[in-house]
């Protein structure tokens, strides 16, 4: 009887260890998976911040031209606008094409050259931040609007491997910003943003309405 009682004790002893040692696996695999999840959403954060850098750059570039602050239809082709000089974008406000617009710029990818320390990122090899924008006139129907200007902008964040020879991850945003134009104070003013999906090099040149 001492015997029986004896196994009886020990089985529960294994039982209860072995549910301890469930609980404790699951609680560590729960976890990791929300840093894993945390860490995601964090580097998601990081493009879409590399977007608005984006549109700030534009914002910063067109409103060093002066015929920005003039109220009138015809000084709209006379602003800074940034396109594919590769392509030819179907901007449908127009009248021409926007290639032959006198102060266009070529967009390409940019990327911040410095140090990386405050963002908690040790990589100033390879540069994780990157952005590209598109901007145009806004318009109604088939109406220019003097007052208004749009961006579009891509960012990307981009996870190396620990010896930067590799791509691990990558993350992805765009944006598109309805840029309210000041013509007594002669500044640019952000007045609407919004989300939009991750267009390829063909469909992120070309116009989208707010």
């Amino acid at each position: 009887m001492k015997a029986r009682k004896g196994n009886a004790g020990t089985i529960m002893i294994v039982m209860i260890m072995g549910f301890l040692m469930t609980v404790t696996t699951a609680y560590m695999k729960m976890v990791q998976t929300e840093n894993l999840v945390r860490g995601m959403i964090d580097h998601s954060d990081r493009a879409l911040d590399a977007a608005f850098s984006g549109v700030q750059y534009a914002m910063s570039v067109a409103q060093t031209k002066s015929d920005m602050f003039i109220n009138d239809t015809n000084a709209i082709k006379q602003r800074i606008y940034f396109i594919d000089s590769l392509l030819t974008p179907d901007w449908d406000c127009t009248a021409s094409s926007p290639l032959s617009y006198p102060n266009k710029l070529q967009s390409d990818w940019f990327f911040y050259d410095g140090n990386f320390e405050l963002m908690k990122i040790h990589n100033d090899i390879n540069k994780p931040y990157v952005f590209r924008v598109t901007s145009y006139a806004s318009h109604t129907a088939s109406l220019l609007v003097p007052s208004e200007y749009i961006i579009k902008s891509q960012g990307r964040f981009i996870e190396y491997s620990d010896d930067n020879s590799s791509v691990i991850n990558e993350y992805k945003a765009q944006v598109i910003a309805l840029v309210q134009i000041d013509f007594t104070r002669k500044v640019l003013k952000l007045k609407a943003w919004r989300q939009m999906q991750f267009q390829d090099d063909a469909n992120f040149f070309n116009i989208d309405h707010f």
